[in-house]
């Protein structure tokens, strides 16, 4: 995919797209040391680290039993001190960047989820894949409404784990940067580990004779660790949060993937070097596991996960990176 021209500008190409897995392993070749290239592998090692740590959380058993509806909306909440973490999973019937955008293009959220977030502001873009963001919060009475600032980044470990990933947290640079119009708020803060897993599917069968199977489904799992600072976090809140908010922000949602139109449709055209080739790439990942497993067609389809992570492949680089588990096996 990337023209090779040198390690520094493949590795640069690599990160740009999110691929930090790909470009940590390519800067861990055996290959003559330089400065440039010792300085790049903390940096890219903790962020395939904190992605470990992510979906190591995301798996976990701490999360219990969930609410809500098998095969719709799933929400677990749990607490550690003062932090609270929620996590959500739903299956959508639509290519995984159909949902990407929404995501990606954050600014444009109270277009279709003003209620809960009245403001939305891109502070800053470093990369396709990253970008420095604040939000105002609704809450209901008698709390006021808060705000929140925090730096995200994507990632395309498709090969490595068959999965796209999204990371977040509030960082001392994204609250100094808070945007003036946010600033006589309240704030909370994101902290880690807080994300998204994106898994590609394909509604197409294996032993469909010459179909060529595209990446039309996407299941998700999205979790977020809140401090809230100086909010009270009475019960009835978190119940509020689970069974109005959650289910209310999945309704919206599905609405808005199942047409990506407007302004919506402007970004994604505009974005399309970021868009394009990593639709191309969900594509070609459901392709090679309904070649390489059509005993497993279904479970790619819409089963249970059958990702797998390269044999040993995270053991080479250092790390212990696992396979996604099924979402229900941690509810057993």
């Amino acid at each position: 995919m990337f023209p090779r021209r040198g390690e520094a500008t493949l590795v640069d190409d690599l990160v740009e797209r999110g691929r930090v897995v790909d470009a940590l392993a390519a800067l861990r070749k055996p290959a003559k040391a330089s400065a440039q290239r010792d300085a790049r592998l903390p940096t890219l090692a903790a962020k395939v680290e904190s992605l470990e740590r992510l979906f190591a959380h995301m798996d976990s058993a701490v999360w219990g039993k969930p609410k809500g509806k098998e095969g719709s909306l799933l929400v677990w909440h749990h607490a550690k001190e003062h932090i609270h973490f929620f996590k959500a999973h739903i299956v959508l019937d639509v290519p995984p960047m159909d949902l990407l955008v929404i995501v990606r293009e954050w600014d444009l959220v109270p277009t279709w989820n003003g209620r809960n977030v009245p403001r939305a502001i891109i502070m800053d873009e470093p990369s396709l894949v990253s970008l420095r963001a604040a939000a105002e919060l609704w809450l209901p009475s008698p709390f006021s409404n808060r705000s929140v600032a925090f730096d995200a980044e994507g990632f395309d470990v498709l090969d490595s784990h068959g999965v796209l990933a999204i990371d977040f947290a509030t960082t001392e640079g994204a609250m100094r940067a808070m945007p003036e119009q946010l600033a006589h708020l309240e704030h909370v803060a994101f902290v880690a580990p807080s994300g998204m897993r994106i898994v590609p599917r394909s509604s197409a069968s294996a032993s469909a004779p010459g179909a060529r199977a595209t990446s039309d489904r996407c299941e998700i799992t999205w979790t977020m660790g809140l401090d809230p600072k100086t909010l009270p976090v009475p019960s009835w809140l978190v119940d509020f949060v689970m069974s109005i908010i959650a289910p209310f922000v999945h309704k919206e949602l599905v609405k808005v993937v199942a047409s990506i139109k407007g302004e919506y449709a402007v970004r994604k055209q505009q974005r399309n070097t970021l868009y394009g080739p990593l639709g191309a790439r969900c594509d070609e990942h459901v392709q090679r596991r309904l070649a390489a497993e059509p005993r497993d067609a279904a479970a790619v389809s819409m089963g249970a996960p059958s990702v797998r992570p390269r044999r040993g492949f995270f053991e080479s680089l250092g790390f212990g990176l696992r396979p996604p588990t099924p979402h229900h096996a941690a509810t057993a």
